[in-house]
């Protein structure tokens, strides 16, 4: 497993304490390349600039997506600890928070946390897909008390071959459900917008490295085409509707509609802590 893992920083007062796990969506095998894309992602940023208890980073799986499944149990195993933990600081809020595959693995986390009578305060999904044979993603579990879902709008043609999952709820009564869709990429939905464009300004999001498109075009390229013309066929059906200016703008909306509803989740009295339903 190659991973970016962060530790904790103290927060409340000596009784209290508020823990935050985040998962981050799929990016390059290398940690360093990742760590500098994924700088000002949202997910790191909730992790870095918020005053938590304790909190947890994962960086998110490579582009197989194998890790998916991993990545959630792994950071279990650290919420998990704060939680039974018997010194006299006890949990107050759990805030859970994943893009992309990250999201997929983020919603296993609650699921997981509720089969062991946990509750999760609050999850943030940053355009949540579940792209990974390991895990199954389609709805939030009913542990979870709030969850809101920023999704990029089907009208931008970003990753048009690509569902959401965490897209409803096993028990409306229990979990509040909260979704808008934005019209930006699904990297803008992130935090990471593209930076690159057509020459007439709109975002493409066909992989460019011609390694890489003839490695996926070779298992993919029934008709037994030439390169350039199937090359040419992958350029035009990633073809966005957005330009990079758009992508930027709109994605800083997403964090900002995100951290408004976490902050009134944070300035509401805590309720009692309940044992969550299992499954």
């Amino acid at each position: 497993m190659r991973r970016a893992f962060s530790g904790f920083a103290m927060r409340q007062g000596a009784n209290a304490l508020d823990v935050f796990a985040g998962i981050d969506g799929t990016g390059p095998l290398d940690n360093a390349v990742y760590a500098h894309d994924f700088a000002r992602s949202f997910v790191s940023r909730l992790q870095r600039e918020r005053r938590w208890g304790k909190s947890y980073y994962l960086r998110g799986p490579t582009m197989d997506g194998q890790e998916t499944r991993q990545l959630s149990r792994q950071i279990l195993r650290e919420v998990e600890g704060d939680l039974h933990r018997t010194t006299a600081r006890r949990v107050e809020r759990v805030v859970v928070a994943g893009y992309s595959r990250g999201g997929a693995a983020a919603i296993r986390l609650c699921r997981e946390l509720g089969r062991h009578g946990h509750q999760v305060d609050a999850l943030l999904l940053f355009d949540a897909v579940d792209m990974s044979l390991t895990v199954a993603a389609d709805l939030v579990p009913a542990n979870v008390r709030a969850c809101f879902h920023a999704r990029r709008d089907p009208a931008s043609l970003s990753r048009t071959f690509w569902d959401n999952c965490g897209r409803g709820v096993e028990d409306a009564a229990r979990t509040r459900y909260i979704e808008h869709f934005f019209h930006c990429t699904h990297g803008g939905m992130g935090g990471t917008p593209w930076r690159k464009a057509d020459s007439d300004g709109v975002i493409n999001e066909a992989v460019t490295s011609r390694e890489i498109s003839g490695r996926i075009l070779r298992t993919t390229n029934i008709l037994g085409l030439p390169f350039a013309a199937i090359n040419e066929i992958h350029r035009l059906s990633s073809r966005t509707a957005i330009t990079l200016k758009e992508d930027q703008v709109v994605s800083m909306k997403v964090y900002a509609w995100m951290t408004g509803h976490l902050d009134r989740v944070m300035a509401a009295k805590v309720q009692r802590r309940q044992p969550a339903l299992t499954s």
